[in-house]
């Protein structure tokens, strides 16, 4: 694991975004070779970086749908749902990066619920442990 500690948040949002895009940069997908990450929301919106030849297990961040694998918690059955997204991540050769949030990220998204913690919800469909230990960083 890697701490970095920067000034603010606007320095240590800048640090993260630079760090993925070099990584997806470094990784050169393309057609039959792509960028595995697992992420939160919005940050291909800058405009830097293509989406084009990188798959996301994640909430939104996809420029092709056809690349996005998003949990349905509304499924019957939530253990098949689970199962199968794993499935999915497996054939896709295991995520290459995996972007977790932070107790802070989580105080942050507060404000979607009116800043009251009691209102986040405190239950998610998500990955499995499997899946975070075989992400390759």
């Amino acid at each position: 694991m890697r701490l970095v500690i920067l000034e603010n948040y606007d320095l240590a949002s800048e640090w993260a975004a630079k760090y993925i895009c070099n990584r997806i940069i470094q990784f050169k997908p393309n057609e039959s070779r792509y960028f595995t990450l697992g992420l939160p929301t919005d940050y291909h919106k800058r405009g830097d970086l293509s989406f084009k030849y990188v798959k996301t297990f994640n909430m939104d961040e996809y420029v092709d749908p056809n690349n996005a694998h998003i949990l349905d918690g509304n499924a019957p059955d939530l253990k098949a749902e689970c199962d199968a997204f794993e499935k999915k991540i497996e054939e896709a050769g295991g995520i290459e990066l995996l972007k977790t949030l932070a107790m802070d990220t989580i105080l942050a998204n507060a404000k979607y619920f009116d800043g009251d913690l009691s209102k986040v919800p405190t239950m998610a469909l998500t990955v499995g442990v499997g899946t975070v230990m075989d992400a390759r960083e």
